[in-house]
């Protein structure tokens, strides 16, 4: 799950990579994750909406619904197949572990 999320903010998505790394190397579930993240990137505000879309669609969504959202930020070929590759690999592990 660590090196799905790295790869995650390797495609350029505007996450403070330390705050998404941190809690993952001590074992805090995603949900941590995501409230680390609004309330870190940026302390008077909640996260920018495309991104708290996104995540949330990485996160819970449905393969086709975060495809989807990514298709309107990015047309990259290689960027797209890569996303979808993370998110099947991310929603694989959380249901190993879930």
């Amino acid at each position: 799950m660590l090196e799905t999320c790295g790869l995650l903010t390797s495609l350029g998505y505007p996450v403070p990579k330390p705050d998404l790394i941190h809690p993952l190397k001590h074992r805090q579930e995603l949900w941590v994750v995501k409230r680390s993240l609004s309330q870190s990137a940026c302390p008077d505000c909640d996260i920018c909406p495309a991104l708290k879309e996104t995540l949330s669609l990485f996160v819970a969504g449905t393969p086709e619904d975060y495809m989807a959202n990514v298709r309107q930020y990015e047309t990259d070929p290689l960027v797209l197949d890569t996303a979808s590759q993370l998110k099947s690999c991310a929603d694989r592990k959380l249901t190993e572990e879930g």
